[in-house]
């Protein structure tokens, strides 16, 4: 379905037409595909799902420029149904002969202008481009993490209003407005904010080789999959989130190791600093479920000393040291292993 069609000059008096296209749409793939086909097999084969209309936890927007009817930008939006305040760009692309011309610049505006006026209040996108990162910049886009001109994936983010996210954190500690269950599909931009707001230091490991959002695109697409056919490859793949109001405050994952122990389940978490009582009821419940399995042990394994306090509480236990369990911009970095046993 088209939203917007509208008719805009580029500075050399070039008409461009900018269309937005609401999933699902599936017509819309003989022109999206090919002209994404730099993209690869993963991102392809997940943009055709969402221009069919596949995930039906998120409203998908596609933002196309044309000249002289033929496609020569992109830009993808979408948006959770259950935390409509946040949104997800990407895919963000000019053909290169167009390129110098401020056509990608033209469907931002006009992606911001569309979603800001429709409810929403924060934008993010991650970026591994120097150039991009800086083009982004200019159009209102700040750092949450990462510096590409630094060779890291960066995750950057605009808003409605100067200081709305930090106000909208501040805030999600009074609602009273609270929900713990499975991430969807849809999450993907809520849970691209939660691993990146606390900075750097804190996804520093999620953060390679492929950055943050091939990481909360593996869990909130691939990880619901898993969870509706736990057949599938063996594995167990639970995500559980709590969210409040406009934000996913904690996440944890559970999955199934199938090589060499089956019995063994790895363990992972995130959450927003402050939000720690709701991440104990999140992460009980979740055990709950877990102790109809019987004799299971769940396992952490990773270095960020905040988490090992957290693991305490929750009655796990240290069992060994990694000293060069991860390989991070050619540094090895020590690891600490906890386990838990449930009855």
């Amino acid at each position: 379905m088209t939203e917007i069609n509208t008719n805009v000059s580029l500075r050399d008096g070039t008409e461009l037409n900018i269309r937005q296209h609401t999933a699902p749409s599936a017509d819309l793939a003989d022109t999206v595909i090919p002209f994404l086909a730099h993209k690869g097999s993963a991102w392809l084969n997940d943009i055709r799902s969402r221009l069919n209309g596949d995930y039906t936890e998120s409203t998908d927007y596609f933002f196309l420029g044309y000249i002289g009817g033929k496609p020569v930008s992109h830009l993808w939006l979408t948006v959770s149904k259950e935390i409509k305040s946040i949104a997800l760009a990407g895919h963000i692309y000019t053909s290169g002969k167009y390129r110098g011309h401020g056509i990608s610049g033209k469907l931002l505006n006009t992606a911001h202008r569309f979603f800001f006026d429709t409810g929403g209040k924060i934008i993010v996108l991650q970026t591994a481009n120097p150039a991009a990162y800086e083009y982004y910049r200019k159009y209102g886009y700040k750092t949450l993490i990462g510096n590409p001109l630094q060779k890291q994936s960066a995750v950057m983010y605009t808003e409605k209003e100067p200081g709305l996210l930090e106000i909208l954190t501040r805030q999600e500690k009074n609602t009273y407005w609270v929900e713990r269950r499975d991430i969807t599909t849809g999450d993907l931009p809520a849970l691209l904010l939660l691993y990146s707001i606390n900075g750097e230091t804190s996804v520093k490991i999620k953060n390679r080789p492929q950055g943050v959002l091939t990481g909360c695109e593996t869990e909130a697409v691939f990880g619901s999959l898993f969870r509706k056919n736990p057949e599938t490859g063996r594995a167990v793949f639970i995500n559980r989130v709590e969210t409040g109001e406009n934000l996913i405050r904690s996440i944890i994952t559970v999955r199934r190791r199938t090589i060499p122990v089956e019995r063994v389940l790895d363990f992972d978490f995130f959450l927003l600093s402050g939000f720690e009582e709701g991440f104990y009821l999140l992460a009980e419940e979740l055990f709950a479920e877990i102790d109809k399995f019987p004799e299971l042990i769940l396992e952490y394994q990773g270095c960020d000393k905040y988490k090992f306090g957290i693991l305490r509480k929750l009655g796990f236990k240290i069992i060994r040291e990694e000293t060069d369990y991860y390989l991070y911009h050619g540094n090895k970095i020590a690891a600490s292993v906890f386990r838990k046993n449930l009855p």
